[in-house]
């Protein structure tokens, strides 16, 4: 899998006691929210509003509480998002 503009990303997520790197928590098939919230930036508030309101990312409901992302999904959600600056005008 090609991961694009994730790979440069630095950044850790504490899980569960330990620092869990961004490239790792990208390794996951399926991710918590908090997960998705360290790797996307966005609050975990606000994943929940995205969910009420049909926006987001297509997820999983494994139980009442408990909701998980297909880390594919995440990636293409985000990849949908981009703003790339390609084109020079001129």
């Amino acid at each position: 899998m090609n991961y694009g503009f994730f790979i440069s990303v630095t950044a850790n997520y504490f899980l569960g006691g330990y620092l869990m790197s961004t490239s790792k928590l990208l390794e996951k098939t399926y991710l918590n929210k908090k997960e998705v919230a360290s790797i996307t930036g966005r609050a975990v508030q606000t994943l929940r509003n995205d969910r009420f309101n049909r926006r987001c990312t297509p997820y999983y409901k494994i139980s009442k509480r408990s909701i998980r992302y297909k880390s594919e999904d995440v990636i293409a959600f985000m990849e949908k998002r981009r703003i790339g600056f390609d084109e020079v005008e001129k």
